[in-house]
């Protein structure tokens, strides 16, 4: 059995209460990371392999699926973020070697930020978005369509979180997908839409921070999200 298999096995275990070892959800997850960061010079069909494995296999469970699930264990979750991380970081390594599992991680990763319970998740699930973002906007290679994106589901999602009483890692990794979106998508009927908005949004950002009713120190993750959104 492969590395890769064995680690996503003992990870499934290690969230059933049925694994002897004494590795944690979180070891094993760094673990993961680790050993696909190591082969990170594969290419070709090892390449492919370690992607599906990660994002489509079913015996063993991909990463994917671990990271759907629903719970509040504090080990678990700090499993999750650390592999969302990872995912954010391999996507800007290997670049339009992703393909098609581009696809897959972006579309779970809007799911997972929309009904994971916990803020540190919701936030670090934009990561892998804003990359592939960033990646289709930068590499004419590799190109998410409207189709792919549905900015207008997009944006209301982003824009109705960030609303919320949300966290500041949260409002920062809204505010700068908000910006990779428009940046991405410039003539798109629901960026159009909604631009306005968004600068508005931005505005009130920086008002809040510096305006004359300021209060308090600055929110100088929030401040730091306005400033990416304005630069793209």
């Amino acid at each position: 059995m492969d590395v890769l298999e064995k680690l996503l096995f003992d990870l499934q275990a290690s969230t059933e209460g049925q694994t002897d070892s004494i590795l944690s959800s979180s070891d094993i997850a760094d673990n993961i990371a680790h050993h696909c960061t190591f082969n990170l010079n594969l290419s070709g069909t090892e390449l492919d392999y370690t992607l599906f494995f990660l994002t489509q296999s079913e015996s063993p469970p991909n990463v994917i699926e671990f990271l759907t699930l629903r719970t509040k264990d504090k080990d678990i979750v700090k499993a999750k973020v650390n592999l969302l991380k990872f995912l954010a970081s391999l996507i800007k390594q290997i670049g339009t070697s992703v393909d098609t599992y581009g696809q897959v991680i972006f579309t779970s990763c809007i799911s997972i930020f929309k009904k994971d319970e916990s803020n540190e998740v919701k936030a670090a699930s934009l990561l892998p978005v804003k990359n592939l973002l960033h990646l289709s906007t930068a590499t004419p290679a590799y190109r998410l369509s409207e189709t792919d994106v549905q900015p207008e589901s997009l944006y209301t999602l982003l824009l109705t979180q960030y609303n919320k009483k949300s966290t500041a890692g949260i409002r920062y990794n809204v505010l700068v997908t908000l910006g990779h979106l428009v940046h991405d998508f410039p003539y798109a009927s629901a960026t159009l839409a909604r631009v306005n908005q968004i600068a508005d949004l931005v505005m009130r950002v920086l008002n809040s921070n510096f305006g004359a009713q300021s209060k308090g120190a600055p929110d100088l993750s929030t401040l730091a999200g306005a400033f990416s959104c304005l630069d793209r």
